[in-house]
């Protein structure tokens, strides 16, 4: 949601403004559109100065009277694609999607911790309405609660009884998912997914007076989100209970596109070396504890510091920076795969990718032309895994240009550079489909390995196959859930004479 979104909404503002009174204060959002709007609340102590680098920490200063009608704060981003010029030749249209990835914010910084809320009009605090907690993608880099309007999906809702959407903003990139031993020695690892897991806490303690029902929360997540969403259940040996009343934070999930993403530990030798370039780029090699420096560090030191790490997106591939990392060193996070010996919270979930995931990350790979540099490629981003176990993988694939992604074209159309629909199917398979299929067959296959009970469903997204060059890429079902987010809601069609298919409710879900 940018400023444009922002005063469109304020503008059309209608009747009196509406307000809630929670534990810490009160709050005062604005209505549009037969929805009340509730922004930039935190849910947590500003994790600057001394608190920086640190596990957030619930607020410990009432909020008096908040006036939730503004933009809030980005968490700091990360500038995710290097120079591109292949999709100078693509239609704008397109290429802005990707563009988006670039684009930077004033409104940006570490005092960031908070939750938007969208509800239906006239909401009443017994109203007892169900809730998403949604959490943004960005390949945990970057990424805010303004990049969707949840609007239309509220308004939608309100014809089956309606629902609350909370959106929640966490620290990203250095600022979020920084690993090193250093970090784990104090207990200050994986804080973007704590930062979420505080959020949950702090829906729990207030959202009935939202008119919302703590007890039919469902965590959503796209993309990196996605993968948060998945971690959430298994983070603290799969328990889900409120610090507080020892009741689950959440009933369901829905997974788009992400689940688990291969990482080492956050001692490991990736994170180490990533820890000690930012530690050397922000000039704190020589101090007695690099950690303290970086705490006492400017920002803009640490944010020019993180840009200089590869992108997410170049002309030489495709690398994920920033993630989530195993700490065996803390129960909160042990592990980034469900095993059998693993308690998980088990609850209804969805499991959802999309046909052409990593069309748009590879097809502007251009340097990534052979066989060798696609193997390369994947192992670099994933060093764990032998390279021969890629070699043999990526042999089954054809390079024939009828196949590949994107699926539905010719054997001429989208062909960007040799390689180009190999090296799209590939990741897209590595990245997100494999380790969905690995997950649903874990807990829904022939032979589950885990105690398994409640509903799984899955699906695959593919209402956007007709787009030029990317087909249903990565993100593109945003477009349709929640108003697509910068750059993304152009350029998409569907084929001619395909309709969307208006689905029921899933019992548990929502």
């Amino acid at each position: 949601m940018n400023l444009v979104l922002l005063s469109t909404l304020l503008a059309t503002a209608v009747g009196a403004e509406p307000s809630v009174q929670i534990k810490d204060g009160l709050i005062q959002g604005f209505t549009s559109n037969k929805v009340e709007h509730f922004f930039g609340i935190p849910y947590a102590d500003p994790p600057v100065g001394d608190l920086r680098l640190r596990q957030p920490r619930p607020l410990s200063k009432p909020l008096g009277t908040f006036d939730a009608t503004s933009s809030p704060r980005l968490c700091t981003q990360k500038i995710m694609a290097s120079d591109l010029p292949i999709i100078d030749t693509w239609p704008e249209s397109i290429s802005g999607s990707l563009r988006a990835y670039n684009s930077t914010s004033n409104n940006q910084g570490e005092d960031c911790l908070t939750v938007n809320i969208q509800r239906p009009i006239e909401t009443k605090s017994d109203s007892k309405l169900p809730v998403i907690f949604w959490i943004f993608g960005g390949a945990f880099e970057q990424g805010s609660t303004n990049s969707s309007d949840w609007s239309t999906l509220v308004t939608k809702s309100i014809e089956q009884g309606g629902v609350i959407i909370v959106a929640v903003n966490y620290r990203l990139n250095t600022f979020g998912f920084l690993g090193g031993e250093e970090l784990q020695a104090e207990g200050a690892t994986n804080l973007g997914l704590r930062d979420q897991r505080l959020g949950l806490e702090w829906v729990h303690d207030n959202i009935a007076a939202f008119g919302g029902d703590a007890d039919k929360v469902t965590i959503w997540g796209q993309s990196a989100g996605s993968i948060s969403t998945y971690y959430h259940l298994l983070i603290n040996n799969g328990d889900n209970r409120s610090n507080r009343t020892g009741k689950p934070l959440f009933r369901a999930a829905i997974m788009d596109s992400g689940t688990s993403f291969d990482a080492e530990p956050v001692n490991g030798t990736t994170a180490q070396a990533q820890y000690d370039h930012i530690v050397s780029a922000v000039g704190c090699a020589s101090s007695y504890s690099t950690l303290d420096c970086l705490r006492a560090a400017p920002w803009q030191k640490i944010y020019d510091a993180t840009n200089t790490l590869p992108h997410l997106v170049s002309q030489d591939g495709f690398s994920i920076d920033y993630v989530p990392r195993p700490d065996l060193s803390s129960p909160f996070f042990t592990s980034a795969k469900l095993t059998p010996s693993q308690n998980v919270v088990d609850v209804p979930v969805i499991v959802a990718h999309q046909e052409d995931e990593a069309t748009i990350f590879l097809q502007p790979t251009s340097s990534v032309n052979t066989t060798a540099k696609l193997i390369n490629m994947v192992h670099k981003q994933f060093p764990s895994t032998p390279t021969s176990i890629f070699e043999t993988l990526i042999s089954y694939y054809t390079n024939n240009t009828s196949y590949g992604a994107p699926f539905r074209t010719n054997a001429t159309q989208d062909v960007m550079y040799p390689h180009s629909k190999i090296n799209s199917a590939v990741v897209s398979d590595i990245a997100f489909i494999f380790q969905a299929r690995s997950f649903l067959d874990t807990i829904a296959g022939p032979q589950p390995s885990v105690n398994w009970s409640s509903p799984v469903y899955a699906l695959q997204g593919s209402y956007f196959y007709g787009t030029p060059i990317v087909g249903s890429f990565h993100g593109s079902d945003l477009a349709l859930l929640a108003g697509g987010t910068t750059g993304m809601r152009m350029g998409m069609r569907m084929e001619e004479g395909e309709t969307l298919r208006k689905e029921g409710t899933i019992d548990g879900i929502g």
